[in-house]
């Protein structure tokens, strides 16, 4: 069985009606953290920077779209400012669940039972790390969220 798939979006531009400034820090970050991911757990990495909030949602659904049959696990990591339970694309904000709705049993079947990881790396635009706890987390016994 393969490791399976991981996706990395990595907001660093937003749209000037969002009134947000480039997030240079975290463009080289997200390339390192994608190639451990590869070489030393193995997992099929793609990462995608600067994306629309429909463009995300296309990505996500066509990942869960996927067969995972052959897959251990799956690993989401989303980079960009935030707070408490939105984060920002780069033309609008949004709810964090909105990253997890796609891997339910239900809407994924061929992951059901098996690890779904979200990291959420959420910045203030003041560039302050945010430790909050108010995400709606899915009552679903296979997937993590931190």
């Amino acid at each position: 069985m393969r490791r399976g798939k991981a996706i990395i979006f990595n907001q660093t531009k937003f749209g000037s009606r969002l009134q947000l400034n480039d997030r240079k820090v975290a463009e080289n970050g997200c390339e390192r953290f994608g190639e451990k991911l590869d070489r030393l757990i193995g997992y099929d990495v793609n990462i995608l920077g600067n994306l629309s909030r429909q463009k995300i949602s296309e990505k996500l659904e066509e990942l869960a779209l996927e067969d995972h049959s052959e897959a251990d696990s799956l690993f989401v990591f989303f980079s960009s400012y935030g707070e408490d339970n939105k984060v920002y694309a780069s033309d609008r904000q949004f709810y964090c669940e909105d990253l997890w709705e796609f891997f339910t049993e239900e809407r994924c079947p061929s992951l059901a039972g098996k690890p779904k990881i979200f990291v959420i790396e959420m910045e203030k635009e003041v560039h302050t790390r945010i430790k909050s706890n108010n995400f709606n987390c899915p009552q679903h016994r296979d997937f993590l969220i931190a």
